[in-house]
């Protein structure tokens, strides 16, 4: 199996980096750092939980529009609604027929 990292953190303006954002292994944002250069630490606080939110909610819109998208083309593969079957659990094991012969 592989050895994910728990968090990724990019970078950008430079070397470590002006604007810093880290996300977990499931792509959601988790931090967001911006230089004291940028801005004074009280706007930079609300600003950094900000992008955290925004970055997630792309995250969410894009997620939501992959999965309309997937279920639209397997309506298509298959048939629509009909041609789709969910499958449980006692598709797969038959149920034991208490010694009541074959």
């Amino acid at each position: 199996m592989p050895n994910l990292k728990k968090e990724y953190t990019g970078h950008a303006g430079g070397i470590p980096g002006l604007v810093r954002i880290t996300i977990n292994a499931s792509g959601r944002a988790t931090r967001v750092e911006i230089d004291d250069l940028i801005f004074n630490k009280e706007d930079k606080d609300l600003i950094s939980k900000l992008f955290v939110v925004a970055l997630n909610d792309a995250y969410d819109q894009a997620d939501e529009d992959l999965k309309t998208n997937l279920i639209d083309k397997m309506k298509d593969v298959y048939g629509g609604n009909e041609g789709i079957k969910i499958m449980n659990l006692s598709d797969f094991v038959k149920p034991p027929n208490n010694g009541e012969g074959n």
